[in-house]
């Protein structure tokens, strides 16, 4: 006799057997379902969640075919991978988003998952796939290198993605990694220096009589949009380390010296300041979390720490930098008869965030430094905003942007 339930019971085992699902048959589907978790050439450990909905899945990262670096006008293809933690209720799309190193827009690889046979919706707690999709690199691409950015969406809105500091871009979207480009674009055009070893580190008093500072290389600072205008105030730039400290000196042209600030990380970003970004342990093209230190005509100081750009900005970071300043001039007297000032600092590597032990000599980190330089035209204040490697945008925070330093293993010579 047939049991009264059995009808249900048939109705649920249809229900199960859906997921991944229908197209299970299909073949070219069967070898996207990985039942062994894949190792990427570029990986990644982010997570994505539903914002309406407990679905979840780790982005385990891609691989791209053939291998690069690549030309203007070639064809790639990306494979990422998803691991299903929890099923997701909504239909996703997969987006991918390439970015040169100015920020500009450089390809868009928007797709269906899974070849557009598996929707996201079907997708089962513990199912790892694979979503293979193509990708032209342009013809008119500049830089080294197009950063990819990855993530899921559903009619603009992104799922919410949680990673290590630096692996997003703080706006849902994963940092996946890198395509290297060779030819056809223009070459890489950081600018890249050395700092020197110093045996006779220097007192932070703003004179710079030390012998030291005379051995060290000089960095220039230019238009922060890259225009190539002449700059009416120069600063120039030196740097030396050691085991215990970084030491930096700012030599600044200014014909009305000025600061309104008296507090420790007050905004004096937005008056005359000197800048340095450190970006610690990471190597040109990739970038990373990195901190911001500062200091103002006044010696006021002002230091952050970021996890990306413009990400987990945290004003409590203290870098115990020591200032000396001195003036060729006077202090917020207008009378533009001024010459200009230096800004002599310590920096101790023990107080500087995501720094574990000092640079060893032929590390390479990351760096960028910055002026912002105030005067008066027919009584209306006006800026002029130079840098070392200018970011060519609107933010000093285009980590992209970012020159090269090298830490060397001898002293310099004059």
């Amino acid at each position: 006799m047939r049991p009264p339930y059995y009808g249900v019971i048939l109705v649920l085992a249809a229900g199960c057997t859906k997921g991944a699902g229908d197209a299970s048959k299909d073949p070219t589907v069967a070898t996207l379902r990985l039942s062994v978790a894949p190792r990427p050439t570029q990986p990644s450990n982010a997570r994505l969640l539903e914002r309406e909905g407990s679905g979840s899945a780790r982005y385990l990262g891609f691989d791209a075919q053939p291998a690069g670096p690549y030309r203007p006008g070639d064809a790639v293809e990306l494979r990422h991978y998803f691991e299903v933690e929890h099923a997701f209720r909504g239909e996703y799309q997969v987006f991918v988003d390439g970015r040169s190193a100015s920020g500009a827009e450089a390809l868009s690889g928007d797709h269906p998952p899974v070849l557009g046979r598996v929707p996201t919706s079907r997708w089962q707690k513990g199912e790892i796939w694979a979503d293979p999709h193509k990708v032209r690199i342009p013809k008119d691409v500049q830089g080294s290198s197009i950063e990819l950015f990855v993530g899921l969406s559903a009619q603009d809105q992104r799922l919410t993605v949680e990673t290590t500091p630096g692996k997003s871009d703080g706006q849902d979207r994963i940092r996946a990694g890198r395509l290297l480009l060779s030819g056809g674009g223009a070459a890489d055009d950081l600018p890249s220096t050395q700092i020197s070893r110093t045996r006779e580190p220097p007192k932070p008093d703003g004179i710079l009589d030390e012998p030291a500072w005379d051995k060290a290389p000089v960095l220039t600072f230019s238009d922060t949009m890259g225009r190539g205008i002449e700059t009416r105030f120069p600063t120039k730039l030196r740097l030396l380390y050691d085991d215990e400290n970084l030491y930096v000196a700012f030599e600044s042209v200014d014909a009305d010296i000025s600061c309104p600030y008296e507090k420790r990380d007050d905004p004096i970003y937005d008056h005359e300041t000197v800048e340095l970004f450190l970006m610690p342990k990471v190597r040109a093209p990739d970038t990373g979390p990195y901190v911001e230190l500062q200091a103002s005509p006044k010696g006021i100081i002002f230091d952050a720490s970021f996890t990306g750009r413009r990400q987990g900005m945290d004003k409590t970071f203290d870098a115990a930098q020591v200032v000396g300043t001195q003036l060729d001039g006077t202090l917020n007297n207008h009378d533009d008869q001024d010459r200009g000032w230096v800004s002599e600092w310590v920096v101790p590597w023990k107080s500087l965030r995501f720094v574990d032990a000092p640079p060893k000599a032929g590390d390479e980190w990351r760096m960028n430094a910055f002026r912002i330089e105030k005067h008066r035209v027919d009584g209306e204040l006006r800026g002029e905003y130079t840098a070392w490697s200018p970011p060519r945008v609107g933010d000093f925070h285009n980590i992209e942007r970012f020159g090269r330093v090298t830490f060397g293993a001898e002293e310099a010579t004059p």
